[in-house]
């Protein structure tokens, strides 16, 4: 967990767009 908020702090974008990749994911996984 520590190197995901190294990176979170780093590239804030990134993690954003990680995220929202991950709730499409779920969302497909659901559906």
């Amino acid at each position: 967990m520590t190197p995901r908020s190294s990176l979170r702090a780093k590239q804030p974008t990134t993690a954003g767009h990680m995220s929202e990749l991950g709730s499409d994911q779920i969302r497909l996984s659901l559906a």
